[in-house]
This record gives C-alpha cells, sequence and structure tokens, in this order.
C-alpha cells in the first residue's frame, strides 16, 4: 500500500485497487484507470473550464502550477492540465512516475515524433507556478497543450532513486539551480 495521506481537497476520488486516487485527468481503459494516458476529453474540459488536472475542480483566479522537467520549463509548455498548488505538492509526492527516478515513461508508437515530450526522465523535476496559461494545438500531432507564465519554481532532485524538494527560485535562476543540482 502507499505511504502518503490523501489531502481533504482530494477525497472525493476514486481510489484505484493499489491505493492511488485516480486524477481526474487519467485515461480509463477497459474500465480500469491507465495512469499512462492522459484522458484527451478531459484534457480539453480542463482548458475550456480552467478545471485542475488532478482534483477536477475550478482553479484559482490569480495562479496555476504545472509539474516539468527543465526543457517543459524552459519552453514553458506542458501537456498535462493545470493543478490546484496542493493538487501539485500531492502528485510530486504520490505518483509513482514522478516518485522513482527508475519509474518507466509510456512507449510512444505513433509514427509522428512528439516533440513536447523527452524519451528520457530528467534528474531534476520542477513545480511551476504560472499567473496565466493558454492553449494551443502542436502542429505536428494536432494535440492540445499549455502555454504558461511562470512566476516562480520550486526544483525536486532524484536522491537515491527518490524525488526529493530541493530548492525554490525565480524562472530567471533555475539554470544555475538545475546547474548546481546536477553536479551532487
Amino acid at each position: 500500500m502507499p505511504n502518503f495521506k490523501i489531502p481533504p481537497q482530494l477525497a472525493h476520488l476514486k481510489i484505484e485497487s493499489r491505493g492511488y486516487p485516480v486524477p481526474y485527468f487519467v485515461g480509463i481503459i477497459d474500465g480500469e484507470p491507465n495512469f499512462k494516458f492522459l484522458n484527451e476529453r478531459k484534457q480539453h474540459e480542463c482548458m475550456e473550464h480552467h478545471l485542475c488536472g488532478i482534483c477536477g475542480k475550478k482553479l484559482y483566479k490569480d495562479y496555476s502550477y504545472f509539474i516539468s522537467g527543465p526543457i517543459g520549463l524552459r519552453n514553458a509548455v506542458s501537456t498535462d492540465p493545470a493543478m490546484h498548488r496542493v493538487c501539485a505538492e500531492f502528485a510530486l509526492e504520490s505518483c509513482p512516475h514522478l516518485k522513482f527516478q527508475k519509474a518507466i515513461r509510456k512507449e510512444n508508437k505513433s509514427d509522428k515524433k512528439d516533440y513536447y515530450m523527452i524519451e528520457e526522465k530528467p534528474e531534476v523535476m520542477v513545480m511551476v507556478k504560472s499567473s496565466k496559461y493558454k492553449k494551443f494545438i502542436e502542429p505536428v500531432n494536432k494535440r492540445w497543450l499549455y502555454r504558461y507564465t511562470p512566476v516562480r519554481v520550486w526544483a525536486y532532485a532524484y536522491r537515491d532513486g527518490i524525488l526529493e524538494f530541493a530548492a525554490e527560485c525565480s524562472p530567471g535562476d533555475f539554470d544555475d539551480l538545475f546547474r548546481s543540482l546536477i553536479k551532487k
């Protein structure tokens, strides 16, 4: 069983057989949640109605949060929906794909290169506070993506294979922080 406490904001989510809450945006395949896939209909609902991708509730007016790697932060682009801070922090703490460095990414079985997904897992993950975001269609695969305006960054690094909080910085200071984290 997973070792984490589910925040009250997420108490309404269905719990799957291993004990993980099923985020709003997760794809359901053959009646079971498949955490490797995003439900495109729900992603679009999140974009159109400003809903959190984790809890499915309305986002706050002033800020939202995204989880990404360093390249996603530099490009200010995300495939995953915006989140409340408590939901993003819970995802970083509980999602096996994020929490454990050796967790495997989904395979890209498409003939088209996914220009917004890096195949290798980054050594550093970030939670990005965004003052605004907008949707756009990625031109090659015709998928909806988010372009956000970062205002604050929380960096997390893998230590002994487990994701841990490392530091907080402004977006402009991230490159220096990133270099210091990967040298450790």
